[in-house]
């Protein structure tokens, strides 16, 4: 990642062919090894085929991403940037990162938001037409005399995404838990941008001077990036990190007969405190703000964004780091109990 930047900024043929050879050992190292857990898992169920689809759409869109890089180090391979570079953000954004977020989602939200399950026809079809759809739409892009399929394709992803979002949101509506949860309003915010998102783009659709205008793909792109997939990794961290913290201490505390020490591991609360986490959703909500005029209007308004983004994530570190230091601490504390 850092040659791949380097090479981009210092417009280094050199640095980008090292890091096409490392980006591709990277990513086929981490689908060679997820495919093969995948394959090996007891039970198949609507998550593991969103998975196993989200790694071959990686594979699809890393590969469009390599041929791409590829024509920047070694300037003779020929090349149709324009619809290959359309390609890979596709594969990448609604594939890659799309049906992986779905298809964990059919996991974790009822698990952690305590909300009821998902529907089964929409658990048993969604991804495997999410897929099917990218594949439609890179077909019609690739043979512009059938440019029906990519309107096709594009059709049965906004579908897909206006219908996941809507579910999701109606299943967190029906939650048995009530109590306020930034887990919860960063999932929230991701569905209502991915409603933004497929009402843009059918405006774009219906309205072809907002289509022909090049910064509705940068907006569209930037704001599912940015608004969608930033908030879901956001919010399951806040959710996960505090979960594996306890899970593992309390773990320890049982393994090594501590129960009648009477020390208590720290709960998921006291692992990351509401206020810390609450600091960091304002600073993100200033983020997903700040983008569509950011990405329309740049100048100032980017400027904003940036430091808003920086301010987040410099939050967001130190609220991991502080989890990790806290169950470091513990550990400790229990090992120390253990030797005594």
């Amino acid at each position: 990642t850092v040659a791949l930047a380097a090479g981009f900024v210092l417009a280094a043929p050199a640095v980008l062919r090292a890091a096409a050879g490392l980006l591709a050992a990277a990513v086929g190292l981490l689908a060679a090894a997820a495919l093969f857990s995948l394959a090996r898992a007891p039970r198949r169920h609507a998550a593991l085929l969103g998975m196993a689809l989200a790694l071959l759409a990686l594979l699809v869109a890393a590969g469009l991403g390599l041929w791409l890089l590829a024509g920047h180090g070694w300037p003779q391979v020929l090349l149709r940037r324009g619809v290959l570079t359309d390609l890979h953000a596709t594969w990448a954004l609604l594939g890659w990162i799309g049906i992986l977020v779905s298809g964990v989602a059919f996991q974790v939200v009822p698990m952690f938001q305590m909300t009821p399950e998902y529907p089964g026809w929409l658990t048993r079809t969604l991804n495997g037409t999410v897929f099917a759809a990218l594949l439609l739409a890179t077909a019609g892009l690739l043979w512009p005399a059938a440019r029906v399929l990519e309107l096709c394709g594009g059709l049965l992803l906004a579908a897909g995404s206006l219908l996941f979002a809507v579910v999701t949101l109606d299943l967190q509506r029906r939650r048995k838990r009530r109590l306020a949860d930034v887990t919860l309003d960063f999932w929230r915010l991701a569905m209502g941008v991915l409603l933004v998102l497929v009402a843009t783009w059918v405006a774009g659709r219906l309205w072809p001077p907002l289509a022909a205008d090049p910064r509705l793909q940068l907006l569209l792109g930037g704001l599912f990036l940015l608004g969608y997939a930033l908030s879901v990794v956001n919010g399951m961290l806040y959710k996960i990190v505090p979960f594996l913290v306890w899970f593992h201490l309390q773990n320890r505390l049982v393994q090594g007969q501590l129960m009648a020490s009477g020390h208590r591991v720290p709960n998921m609360k006291q692992v990351l405190p509401p206020a810390w986490t609450r600091r960091q959703f304002v600073l993100h909500c200033a983020v997903v703000a700040l983008t569509p005029p950011a990405l329309w209007w740049p100048g100032a308004c980017a400027w904003l964004l940036a430091l808003a983004l920086a301010a987040s994530m410099a939050v967001l570190l130190r609220n991991l780091v502080s989890a990790a230091r806290l169950y470091r601490s513990q550990l400790a504390t229990l090992e120390a109990l253990a030797a005594a």
